[in-house]
């Protein structure tokens, strides 16, 4: 009896002296011991895109004040810079946009397209960080004609055209996805009667596309300002040219400018309103761009060998580099007979241009040719182009024209580029050796070389004639 009370107070000791909070629960088999940590949020994604502007100065001229949108400085858009800022992502403007020539307190109708593709963006990318970046590259007074080059034109040799190539690759190798190419020009054309104008933008855009790389980029053009067009038939002829052109090249439009104001006292520009609208008929000119995919004046080249040039130089030479490009092209029998304007039809589906020169005179060389394919067209590549140029296959070679950097050599017909002090001698050329002043496999010649066409430098040069022919495959 006395074990027994003992060991009832023992036990009452011990249930007395249990504390549940203390004590050691184990988990079930589907528990764990500590709390799972919280998932991370994802990150949004990011979608780097950039839009091209260039041309003249209505791209950066509009004189005035506007009331931007609240949220225009809010969204994430940005410039690419100049001068001290050369090169570096800025925010984007509405007035002073980084353009070749720069005005600060004048308005840009790209930085208001930018505006509404930013929208576009963030609706087909729900929940994506979108990064949008404007490349200005707007010139005032440029153009094509003798009197803006070199220094401002946008002829293929000139600063400007190797400026918007340049910041195409610093774009691209950013990692940037270049989504369109706006573009105004035509007013120092027209004022100078430059020929050949509706060839030299076809191949213009096909040779942006090509540096971009991509053949279906979107080139939206834009009208004149209507009240200076009508001061001056001959403008309208080149208004025309600009308003031609979505009807013969896919993914293009031209943007209308009725109803748009023009500084004061300066009729050639548009007011900086104007500009605010333009931004928005430039995006509704994008969309319809991007439809359109077969205009009605496209005709694609028939399959086979099309004659693009045959000079005869008993019959003469070229007037000039810009004659060369189309001059006597309803003539094919005629001497000096060109369609090299219509190169930018001829890139083939493998995505290289395939050409053929034979030589129709030339003593011992007579009936022999040379056959390659390029990438990109000789418009779109001038001397400097040196990565460009030597992506190239020679397909035949009984001309014996030398391919290697020894001698003559040859990487892509190019467009000459004038050297220091010298004048420009044709449209295009094969020779390698641009720091020698060499211009010979010449295309489109408008200076002779002791009465023969330079076609093969080996000393006893003799071609007379020679054809050149685009093979669509």
């Amino acid at each position: 009896m006395k074990c027994y009370s003992v060991l009832l107070l023992l036990l009452g000791i011990c249930f007395s002296s249990y504390d549940p909070a203390q004590a050691k629960v184990y988990p079930k088999g589907s528990q764990t011991s500590k709390a799972a940590p919280a998932a991370k949020k994802k990150a949004a994604p990011l979608i780097k895109r950039a839009i091209i502007v260039a041309g003249q100065s209505n791209t950066c001229s509009g004189a005035g004040d506007v009331i931007l949108p609240p949220d225009f400085a809010q969204r994430r858009m940005s410039q690419l810079g100049r001068s001290n800022e050369n090169f570096n992502e800025i925010p984007l403007t509405f007035y002073g946009v980084h353009h070749i020539t720069t005005y600060t307190d004048r308005a840009s109708f790209a930085s208001m397209f930018c505006y509404y593709y930013y929208d576009l963006l963030k609706t087909q990318n729900p929940g994506a960080d979108i990064q949008l970046l404007l490349i200005p590259a707007g010139a005032g007074g440029s153009g094509w004609s003798d009197s803006q080059y070199p220094y401002n034109s946008w002829r293929t040799d000139t600063n400007y055209f190797r400026d918007v190539v340049t910041r195409i690759k610093w774009a691209k190798n950013a990692g940037y996805q270049i989504d369109g190419f706006l573009w105004h020009q035509g007013e120092a054309d027209a004022a100078a009667g430059t020929h050949y104008y509706q060839q030299i933008l076809c191949n213009f855009i096909q040779s942006m596309r090509e540096h971009v790389g991509n053949p279906a980029l979107p080139f939206v053009l834009g009208q004149m300002m209507p009240a200076w067009v009508a001061e001056d038939p001959a403008r309208a002829g080149y208004q025309s040219v600009i308003n031609g052109i979505p009807n013969l090249v896919p993914y293009t439009y031209t943007v209308p400018a009725n109803n748009l104001s023009s500084n004061y006292g300066d009729l050639i520009h548009f007011s900086a309103a104007a500009q605010y609208e333009l931004g928005k008929r430039y995006y509704d000119g994008f969309l319809s761009a991007l439809n359109n995919s077969s205009p009605s004046g496209y005709m694609v080249p028939p399959s086979g060998q099309s004659l693009l040039l045959n000079h005869n130089v008993a019959g003469g030479l070229f007037n000039n580099v810009l004659d060369a490009i189309g001059q006597n092209d309803d003539n094919p029998s005629h001497n000096v007979h060109s369609r090299l304007g219509e190169i930018w039809k001829f890139k083939n589906s493998d995505g290289y241009y395939h050409f053929k020169l034979v030589v129709v005179a030339g003593g011992s060389l007579t009936n022999t040719y040379f056959e390659w394919k390029q990438r990109y067209s000789p418009f779109a590549m001038s001397d400097a182009f040196v990565e460009e140029r030597a992506d190239k296959k020679i397909l035949g070679n009984t001309l014996g024209i030398d391919t290697t950097i020894n001698s003559q050599g040859f990487a892509s017909l190019v467009y000459y580029s004038t050297r220091s002090g010298g004048p420009t001698t044709t449209l295009f050329h094969g020779d390698i050796r641009y720091r020698n002043a060499s211009w010979w496999l010449s295309v489109g010649a408008i200076q002779h070389f002791q009465s023969h066409l330079p076609i093969k430098d080996d000393g006893q040069n003799s071609v007379t004639h020679i054809r050149l022919y685009a093979i669509k495959e």
